[in-house]
């Protein structure tokens, strides 16, 4: 398989050619029959079936191995992957592990004996049901370890900037589906740490003199409505993180 990227952009515009040719006929199409109406005139009688059913089962070839393209651009991602944290070294092992496994399953796929652009050619719809098991099974693992490494998160910053880095997995079905509860708990945190912040806020304003006794209390409140509000901008930049998985 070659690099899936730019591979990747050019099936794309495959289909998207394809879909406005068959898109401009039915306009085209469409247009004439009104035509036909207000002025009658000799009809359109193409058998667009007898072109258009192999153009179908052709886009649904081209739309699989679009698919297989973008799950590989997903994985590659992970090559550069390294966790922190308390099982850091452990989890990272885990995801490169993940990794290698999946270069191994492109292999697989690239070196089959097919044509994947002939439609006719079952082999490699059963060799990509092959290739889409794998990924199910890569995916699991790695649903398990981005649900550890939350567990393992003491401050909604580093839980963010976590899930984060996994944003190109997160649309995943598997994930989908285990994925809310933590990032419902995430939510809750960062709403914990806003809720902190502002009565450490109104608790300064009302006795200044615990924060400021040993500092000029101007340089002192400056500065410490500046941590303040550096702590409310970065819980709210993970509010807003989270609200657009």
């Amino acid at each position: 398989m070659s690099e899936p990227g730019p591979v990747l952009g050019e099936i794309r515009l495959v289909i998207h050619t394809l879909q406005t040719l068959k898109l401009a006929y039915t306009q085209m199409q469409t247009q004439l029959e009104l035509q036909n109406q207000a002025t009658p005139s000799r009809s359109w009688t193409f058998p667009s079936h007898l072109v258009f059913i192999h153009l179908d089962t052709f886009l649904r070839r081209l739309l699989s191995i679009q698919g297989a393209h973008f799950i590989t651009v997903r994985f590659y991602q992970l090559d550069q992957t390294i966790l922190s944290g308390v099982n850091s070294t452990l989890l990272t092992d885990v995801v490169q592990e993940a990794y290698q496994d999946f270069l191994v399953q492109v292999r697989l796929l690239s070196g089959c004996n097919c044509d994947p652009t002939d439609p006719e050619d079952q082999s490699f719809e059963l060799n990509l049901d092959q290739f889409q098991a794998q990924v199910s099974d890569l995916e699991t693992r790695l649903v398990s370890v981005l649900s550890k490494a939350l567990e393992d998160c003491s401050e909604a910053l580093s839980a963010t900037k976590l899930v984060k880095m996994f944003w190109f997995f997160l649309d995943r079905p598997l994930v989908q589906d285990q994925l809310p509860s933590y990032l419902n708990q995430l939510v809750e945190q960062v709403l914990t740490d806003l809720d902190q912040t502002e009565l450490e806020f109104y608790s300064e304003r009302e006795e200044p003199e615990r924060f400021f006794r040993f500092h000029p209390a101007a340089a002192a409140r400056l500065c410490w409505n500046r941590q303040l509000r550096r702590r409310a901008e970065e819980a709210l930049r993970s509010f807003r993180t989270i609200q657009n998985l």
